[in-house]
């Protein structure tokens, strides 16, 4: 089966962002089962269109991949107009899909769920030697108001976790390292890291701290729990589908009724999330990689939409 997966840049390879990388991930495994990846001038069975047409499909079949809608009209026109040409429409998690209904329509075509995935042997490359006991990591490429770094901040010092770190990975305003001599705890500004170091903090940390409100399918969740590592995550959106059993989810927000949001619920669970810190620090999360996040298996999946629609 041919296949292009096409950005506005043309091909997959943006990988200074989580969508880059998950689509460099996909066109390998699809390599692996088979399929040959070609550029948009190449005629093809499927056509991948992230988010929106960059251009007019060549191929066969028009496949739609989704995350998150907009809760204003206007940034929604491309996806709405490339959703009517669609052949079938991919959705990162549940939450996505009826995000998605609610604000662009519903496909007058077949959909899917598919998570994004990764590949476990990317994390275990290389040892990775902390000086804390117990590490927490907090990650994103921009924090921004909705993903609540103050409160993840504000947690962890009232957990009070003796011997402990929280690297906070991603461009904020703050910088350096801050210790709390009275606590024997650290709260380290890495800003924006390499790869490789994030892999590694993946893999060596106790736990990811993930509560952003509202998230469709976060890359940096679903390379986390591949590394093996539990994630602490709010309830609503579409983070507590790709943690299931494999960490905590906390009740930090009200039933989401996908109607637009002005700013962020009040009365956030500073308590539970430092509950939930302490719980990890004193008896831990056992886990092994979820199988239905590994990237074989995701890409398994996608072509098998991929032979439904075809047919």
């Amino acid at each position: 089966m041919k296949i292009c997966i096409a950005t506005k840049y043309k091909d997959w390879s943006c990988k200074h962002t989580g969508k880059g990388r998950f689509l460099t991930r996909l066109a390998k495994a699809l390599r692996r089962q088979g399929c040959e990846i070609v550029s948009p001038d190449v005629e093809a069975d499927i056509n991948i269109a992230v988010g929106k047409n960059q251009w007019k499909p060549n191929a066969k079949k028009n496949i739609l991949r989704l995350g998150p809608a907009h809760f204003e009209k206007e940034p929604n026109k491309r996806k709405r107009k490339a959703m009517k040409t669609a052949d079938g429409v991919v959705y990162q998690s549940s939450f996505s899909k009826k995000f998605c209904h609610a604000f662009i329509g519903k496909p007058n075509c077949p959909e899917r769920v598919i998570f994004n995935g990764a590949d476990p042997r990317e994390f275990f490359t290389k040892s990775m030697e902390l000086s804390f006991k117990h590490n927490f990591l907090a990650s994103t490429r921009v924090w921004t108001k909705q993903k609540r770094l103050r409160y993840i901040k504000r947690a962890f010092l009232e957990a009070e976790v003796k011997d402990s770190c929280l690297w906070i990975c991603g461009d904020t305003e703050e910088a350096g390292d801050h210790y709390y001599s009275n606590t024997n705890q650290m709260v380290k500004y890495k800003g924006l890291v390499n790869e490789e170091t994030l892999k590694l903090l993946y893999a060596h940390c106790d736990a990811m701290i993930h509560i952003v409100h509202l998230d469709a399918c976060p890359n940096s969740v679903v390379e986390c729990l591949v590394a093996g590592t539990p994630v602490i995550c709010s309830n609503q959106g579409g983070t507590k589908e790709l943690v299931g059993s494999y960490g905590i989810v906390l009740e930090t927000d009200p039933e989401y009724d996908f109607k637009p949001v002005k700013g962020l619920p009040k009365g956030f669970n500073i308590a539970g999330l430092s509950a939930a810190i302490k719980h990890v620090a004193d008896y831990g999360i056992d886990m092994d990689p979820p199988d239905y996040l590994h990237i074989d298996i995701v890409a398994r999946k996608y072509l098998e939409f991929f032979e439904e629609v075809l047919k």
